[in-house]
């Protein structure tokens, strides 16, 4: 971006410079090393990004990685995958009968859409991705959005589990 920044137009240079300013400041956020600055050690100023952006769209790099380093997000990423195949073990086990078959793609569903995005923004929080708006499923600490995604994942996941374990 900063290449294309030096011939590029007004208008998709502003659109450059603030992306850049998003990515420097996730860099200055995710720079907790391996351990991180402990549990709310991070202050969380305008440090290239808002602190409302940063409650929102940046929480794996500006609480997680600041917080507790690169070893704290492997093991918060690590629970993700926990939960994401368990629940493609629940698809795995619903494929088995023809009646708890729709389950399975429901489950399958749902492990995708809790892996796929956390991979993802954990990746962009480590600024080795590019920036889609999208946060890591359940962790937006102010984004409504979010909190209504990760609460309709949760609901269905279970309704999936119960109709599984109720047909058995």
């Amino acid at each position: 971006l900063s290449r294309h920044l030096a011939i590029a137009n007004v208008e998709p240079a502003y659109e450059i410079v603030s992306a850049l300013q998003h990515d420097w400041g996730i860099r200055d956020y995710a720079a907790g090393g391996t351990f991180g600055d402990g549990y709310f050690g991070t202050r969380v100023i305008s440090r290239g990004i808002n602190s409302r952006i940063a409650l929102s769209d940046n929480v794996f790099s500006a609480f997680v990685l600041s917080e507790h380093g690169w070893l704290g997000g492997t093991m918060v990423l690590g629970i993700y995958l926990f939960l994401a195949l368990a629940l493609l073990l629940g698809a795995l086990r619903a494929s088995r009968d023809r009646e708890t078959g729709p389950l399975a793609l429901i489950l399958v569903g749902l492990g995708l859409f809790l892996m796929i995005p956390a991979i993802y923004m954990a990746g962009v929080n480590g600024s080795l991705l590019p920036m889609t708006g999208q946060n890591i499923p359940l962790l937006g600490i102010i984004s409504r959005a979010d909190a209504a995604f990760g609460s309709w994942l949760i609901a269905v996941s279970l309704l999936a589990i119960d109709g599984l374990n109720s047909s058995r």
